[in-house]
């Protein structure tokens, strides 16, 4: 399994997270986030689906 990169997105977005009071920084321990997510999920076999972007680019057809 691929590590995933959710530690990555919970870093960006910590101070929104704990600006709302849904948690603590110590709760989140954002040091071993990664390590902590990554081996609950080898330990039961999960799967992770991070999001998924999709972009599209256009221009007007020429006049």
């Amino acid at each position: 399994m691929q590590p995933s990169n959710l530690a990555t997105v919970v870093r960006a977005i910590l101070p929104r997270i704990l600006a709302s009071g849904v948690t603590t920084e110590e709760e989140v321990d954002i040091a071993t986030l990664q390590q902590r997510l990554d081996a609950e999920r080898y330990e039961t076999n999960a799967s992770y689906v991070g999001e998924l972007k999709f972009a599209a680019f256009a221009r007007p057809p020429p006049r």
